[in-house]
């Protein structure tokens, strides 16, 4: 194997996915998705079905977000007046905040570096390049018996320390 490129940096999950979904379609095309081994299957359905769920509401998204947006939104979070870390661009692209206080989360002293105003506009930016992905259905709904309520538990008497 060789190593194209010695440089390291941090991936999004959307990256990710994209490789992921990527190695999918190339074992498809090249017919070999039936030799692909369990666990190397079972590996890429479930990292692809992580990835895939809003970090937010837990639901399912149908698609990874476009490279041309993230890169958008990294160069501007990048620069002035917001100049945020790579660390804290990534984690903003995989939380996706949709509001300050999980702004706040994410980017380290989010209070004393900006103003209420600036961590509005980086929702609003947020919101703006990472719009949501139309949802996809998620598993059915299972019917659940109801559960009968449970019966008064008596008091217990206090425990007394015992005399030496």
């Amino acid at each position: 194997m060789k190593i194209l490129n010695a440089g390291t940096r941090l991936l999004t999950n959307n990256e990710v996915l994209q490789h992921i979904e990527g190695l999918k379609e190339k074992y498809k095309h090249e017919k070999r998705d039936t030799s692909i081994p369990y666990s190397l299957r079972d590996m890429l359905k479930n990292v692809s079905e992580i990835l895939t769920l809003d970090p937010q509401t837990g639901q399912r998204t149908r698609t990874p977000i476009s490279n041309s947006q993230i890169a958008k939104l990294a160069s501007i979070l990048a620069k002035e007046p917001y100049k945020l870390l790579s660390t804290e661009i990534a984690g903003v692209i995989n939380q996706v905040p949709r509001n300050t206080i999980d702004l706040g989360l994410i980017v380290e002293e989010a209070e004393e570096r900006f103003s209420e105003e600036l961590l509005e506009e980086m929702v609003g930016l947020v919101g703006k390049y990472l719009a949501e992905a139309p949802v996809v259905d998620v598993a059915p709904e299972v019917d659940v018996a109801p559960v009968a309520p449970m019966m008064p538990v008596a008091p217990v008497a206090p425990m007394l320390p015992v005399p030496k």
